[in-house]
């Protein structure tokens, strides 16, 4: 018995580490973790030598949402859910391993139920390294755990499955003989699991849905709060030169009657100030490109950067002949120039720099943002990766470019200078005519 409870505790073990890394907790001491598993170490050996199997459960589900309670970030729900997750799943895959040997070989007693627990348990962490690597990576399930209205019905689910499985276990059944019993409670376990692990991946593929959503909303907003700018700056701009048109009878009458009084120095300083007011006029309003959204997009841009002390320069213009939507190109330029933004902030003033420019061959439309940045690798596994602090949106940016050019078949290619400190990103999109220039 003693190794059975040894498994359990090595498998609650690695549960604990893995719901640590996707919810670090606020202190990153391993005594809560140490004081939790010796509890349910304790409280797994006590039933078991009681002879008390249908209670493992209910004793073990608050168990092991204290322990995840205190030894992780999560908050009352998400622990609920991490427990139950561990819990269902153990206990179906178990009960459906024992059940299906149990009509093979037949007359299986309890000795076979706990010595059978660690190959079960086993088998079942490498089926949640399968669905690590495949359906369920850490930033779906970190989505989830961060989404209550989507983790509630999940709990609610749990708990019904556990009760159940509670009811399974008690062996109370009318039922005519053992091999009935068996085949039920096997094909309840399964259905459990298999619905389990569906509602689990149903409701992470939502919550990343969700959040791109948002941030899709999120860009839209901007971008309109850009255009009412841009506007609101060309108003202006437009309402300047309304009254300059105004006054410019008077002013050249006034222009005349100083060169006919040959005045020629109070002409000329009259000529040098209606020029200051033009350029005055001229450079509240700079026009970047014949695209109104374009133009918006690179105001904005060129303001952010005073605002905040980087180098900008830039040579852009836009193309129609590419396949991408309007809210696509938005997409694609915010994402590039925003990341550029931020990674200039981390270096020092006389550092920062963002160069951009666009290109088109005869079959590919190339936009490429080269900035500055603090050195520090930002490149995992081949693939980029995002030093932001908010974790619920890792990677988003950059995935969200790389998305929208795949789907038109082009591609994202980056070069980083570790020693220069610079990063470079290119967006290519093929074009639709792909007609020579």
């Amino acid at each position: 018995m003693l190794y059975t409870a040894t498994s359990i505790v090595f498998y609650y073990l690695l549960f604990l580490i893995y719901y640590r890394q996707l919810i670090p907790p606020k202190n990153n001491s391993t005594f809560p973790i140490l004081l939790s598993l010796i509890g349910v170490a304790i409280l797994y050996l006590t039933l078991i030598y009681r002879n008390m199997l249908f209670l493992t459960i209910p004793v073990l589900l608050p168990a092991t949402f204290l322990g995840i309670r205190f030894c992780t970030g999560m908050s009352f729900l998400q622990a609920c859910f991490a427990s139950g997750y561990f819990l269902l799943n153990a206990y179906c895959f178990h009960w459906v391993f024992f059940m299906l040997a149990t009509l093979l070989f037949q007359n299986l007693d309890y000795r076979f139920y706990y010595s059978s627990v660690p190959f079960t348990l086993s088998v079942l962490l490498v089926v949640y390294i399968f669905l690590r690597k495949s359906i369920l990576k850490d930033e779906k399930f970190r989505l989830l755990l961060h989404n209550s209205r989507l983790l509630k019905p999940i709990v609610a689910y749990e708990i019904g499955a556990l009760v159940n499985l509670c009811i399974f276990f008690s062996g109370h059944f009318p039922l005519a003989n053992k091999t009935q019993y068996t085949a039920i409670i096997l094909g309840a376990c399964a259905l459990m699991l298999g619905m389990h692990i569906y509602i689990v991946y149903q409701s992470a593929a939502s919550a990343e849905h969700l959040l791109e959503h948002r941030q899709k909303i999120k860009i839209l907003e901007e971008q309109y709060a850009r255009q009412l700018q841009h506007y609101e700056s060309y108003r202006k701009h437009m309402e300047s030169f309304r009254a300059f048109k105004h006054d410019f009878q008077a002013i050249m009458a006034s222009l005349r009657a100083l060169i006919s009084a040959r005045e020629i120095e109070s002409a000329l300083e009259l000529i040098q100030s209606i020029h200051k007011n033009i350029h005055k006029q001229a450079q509240s309003h700079k026009k970047y490109s014949d695209s109104v959204v374009l133009d918006a997009l690179l105001q904005d841009l060129v303001a952010s950067c005073a605002e905040k002390e980087i180098s900008l320069s830039f040579k852009v213009f836009s193309t129609q002949d590419t396949g991408l939507s309007m809210l696509d190109s938005i997409r694609i330029f915010y994402n590039l120039t925003r990341n550029a933004v931020e990674a200039c902030e981390k270096v020092p003033v006389a550092e920062r720099f963002i160069k951009i420019s666009t290109s088109k061959n005869k079959h590919w439309a190339t936009l490429e943002v080269a900035n500055a940045y603090d050195g520090m690798s930002i490149v995992t596994n081949g693939n980029m990766s995002t030093t932001k602090p908010e974790q619920q949106e890792h990677g988003l940016g950059l995935g969200i470019v790389k998305e929208i050019a795949e789907e038109l078949g082009g591609f994202v290619v980056h070069e980083l200078d570790s020693e220069a400190k610079t990063f470079l990103i290119r967006a290519h999109i093929p074009r639709l005519s792909g007609e020579p220039l």
